[in-house]
């Protein structure tokens, strides 16, 4: 058997293995979105302002020129999502108390999400979505797959540890250590890509977008 196959072969038996996990992590992702998006309707006309003055002000920069320190947005977003969401998710993962937080963080990323994009569409419309989908998706489409994975990774390490400790299943829990970290450490691998991403890219396509809408 071919080494791609095993792999495949691995991979897909890890899936099926978690796969009430998985739903459970990405439902609560989604349900932490939808929250986040209703939640906009929940704001105060001052608070409403105050958010749309600061959008204006940061859009209104991005016409002059690259006020954003770039390299200043990829160490504040690698320090979000790779310390204080990958490392912690990892640490959480090693403890069965810490399956609640794991899910309480894939809710609040979720509702962060949710209301980001929320706002951004109740208050500029048409504009909005195109602002939403060049400020908020680009990076997304990494670190939304890495969270949902560092999840259930963290989950179904912790309830392996937990059968340990009770005997149901000894063997083996290095071994599974070890993958849980590999598995981590490719979580904020992917993360840190994102930082870049959002720190380079996201910038460059708000100021250029900024620029023809006006």
């Amino acid at each position: 058997m071919s080494v791609a196959l095993r792999i495949a072969g691995g991979l897909e038996d890890y899936l099926q293995r978690r796969t009430a996990i998985y739903f459970l992590v990405l439902a609560l992702f989604v349900m932490g979105s939808a929250f986040g998006a209703v939640a906009v309707n929940a704001l105060s006309p001052e608070q409403r302002l105050d958010l749309k003055t600061y959008l204006d002000s940061f859009f209104h920069g991005l016409k002059e020129g690259p006020g954003v320190s770039q390299t200043g947005v990829v160490q504040r977003s690698f320090l979000t999502n790779v310390v204080k969401t990958g490392a912690v998710l990892w640490l959480l993962g090693l403890s069965v108390v810490g399956i609640p937080l794991v899910l309480i963080v894939v809710f609040t990323r979720g509702f962060v999400l949710g209301f980001t994009v929320g706002f951004l569409v109740k208050e500029m419309a048409y504009r909005g979505i195109v602002l939403a989908f060049l400020s908020v998706l680009p990076h997304n489409l990494l670190l939304i797959p890495a969270l949902i994975v560092g999840g259930v990774a963290a989950i179904s390490f912790a309830l392996s540890f937990l059968s340990g400790r009770l005997g149901w299943h000894r063997e083996g829990l290095g071994e599974e250590f070890a993958a849980y970290t590999l598995v981590m450490l490719a979580v904020c691998a992917a993360m840190g890509a994102a930082a870049l991403v959002e720190g380079f890219v996201t910038p460059t396509l708000l100021q250029l977008v900024s620029r023809v809408m006006g």
